[in-house]
């Protein structure tokens, strides 16, 4: 399979032919540059061929920051791992020192490498590429990634030039869909560094310094044969906090990003200890009925204030205190800078998993409620009684839109004699029976229109 890397200076564009190519907007593009920093990889098809696309950051040969100097070592990455090269210059700007630079260093890579002259807007700009001749590369591709131009024909060029031969070649996407677990938190939690130790190898971009990542960035990987998708996310930040633009935009992918995931692995700094930013990150998964893991991170700083033996009942004591309404989600005290406790994640991520996607058949429903509404009958409210006559479990099949969680759908008498202490009382009891680790509970109560089967209640 073609692995194509797209490389080039900062601002020239990369991100938007990116996602140009790729008919999404999956990188993030801003006219501040230096955007990009993790490589973003996306897959494309074209009559029933499939490459990789990788975007890049902008490359700086002289970095200075261990920030700007692992953005270099992405870069080198994703330049070992391609079989192609589209490289992207400024058509506006014309060719400069750094663009001659970039070119005589890919050179050294021996590899096929196309000069992508981006922001060619009007046809009557198309010879501003014959500057870029001097770079010693052909083809050349006229494009305006802005405007769509020139975009089919640079594809049709990708999928139909020959390959060379690469320990990349046999890259496959998983058979069955993965499922996307979204890794999120508040600036500087340790989230790259968590996925980067998850997948054993530095597939981010770490740093000290708060607000590194910039993009949600998708990495496959595998538990036990079982496949995943985290989604690595920028720490959302105070909202009187964010500056607009930028900042903003990146909050709002983030917040996509938990949308769109099966399950959310919700990292806090347990140095810090939980705040009131903490809090409000959790009623976002507790609004979206995510699925959700809570990893309180840093654990080894509080070596001599935490017991290691008692770390899981001090961890769950602290949830139940200060997020009670993600009490159903397990709690994970680890290192990921010290790799202390993975294994324990691999497990909650596993079961969860495997808990989401548990399907409870309705006669064993219907036989749970008719027990715990025995036993424990709701209390009557001016000489009437709540009733239900009939309960499932909402399943692929009845709905178009897959449930987030495991969801009842409830046929009662009056939806009026349903008080909130009872629900929460009914979903404690079938916690108890069906357990749904990880997991919240969707209720969707109805009141019973004409003749219903009477399952439960007559």
């Amino acid at each position: 399979m073609k692995v194509v890397a797209i490389i080039g200076r900062p601002n020239v564009g990369k991100s938007l032919l990116f996602n140009r190519i790729c008919c999404k907007e999956l990188s993030l593009v801003h006219n501040i540059p230096g955007v990009t920093r993790d490589r973003i990889i996306s897959f494309i098809h074209r009559d029933g061929q499939k490459a990789m696309l990788i975007d890049t950051g902008g490359l700086d040969f002289n970095p200075k920051t261990s920030l700007e100097k692992s953005l270099f070592e992405q870069i080198e990455i994703s330049l070992t791992e391609a079989t192609h090269v589209l490289f992207v210059v400024d058509g506006r700007t014309g060719l400069t020192p750094l663009d001659l630079e970039i070119g005589k260093f890919l050179k050294k890579r021996n590899k096929p490498v196309f000069v992508v002259v981006n922001k060619i807007d009007d046809p009557k700009l198309e010879n501003n590429t014959l500057d870029f001749v001097a770079l010693g590369f052909d083809p050349i591709f006229p494009v305006s990634a802005a405007h769509n131009r020139g975009i089919e024909e640079l594809l049709r060029f990708i999928f139909t030039t020959d390959s060379i031969e690469t320990e990349q070649k046999d890259l496959k996407l998983p058979a069955s869909s993965p499922t996307r677990i979204a890794v999120i938190g508040q600036p500087n939690a340790g989230k790259s560094t968590l996925i980067n130790g998850l997948i054993g190898e530095k597939r981010l971009v770490v740093d000290e310094h708060p607000g590194t990542t910039h993009d949600a960035v998708d990495v496959d990987f595998s538990i036990a044969g079982v496949p995943f998708t985290l989604i690595d996310t920028a720490g959302l930040r105070k909202k009187n906090k964010l500056q607009p633009g930028l900042e903003s935009k990146i909050a709002g992918r983030t917040v996509h990003a938990i949308n769109r995931s099966h399950i959310v692995l919700f990292v806090i700094d347990a140095e810090k200890g939980i705040s009131l930013q903490d809090k409000k990150i959790g009623g976002l998964i507790q609004k979206a009925f995510r699925p959700c893991i809570i990893v309180l991170n840093k654990i080894d700083l509080l070596e001599n204030s935490f017991d290691r033996r008692n770390w899981g009942t001090e961890s769950r004591l602290l949830i139940q205190r200060e997020l009670p309404f993600l009490s159903y989600a397990p709690v994970v005290a680890l290192s990921a800078e010290k790799k202390w406790n993975y294994q324990s994640l691999f497990t909650a991520i596993l079961l969860v998993d495997q808990e989401r996607k548990k399907c409870i058949p309705t006669h064993e429903v219907a036989e749970f409620f008719q027990r715990t509404l025995h036993q424990f009958p709701p209390q009557p409210i001016q000489g009437k009684r709540l009733k239900i006559y009939y309960a499932t479990q909402l399943k692929d099949k009845d709905s178009s839109k897959v449930p987030p969680c495991p969801t009842f759908v409830l046929f009662v008498n009056n939806l009026k004699l349903l008080k909130a202490a009872y629900k929460k009382f009914l979903e404690g009891k079938l916690r108890q029976t069906f357990a749904f680790t990880g997991c919240p509970i969707l209720w969707k109560w109805k009141k019973a229109q004409g003749k219903k089967p009477f399952l439960i209640q007559k």
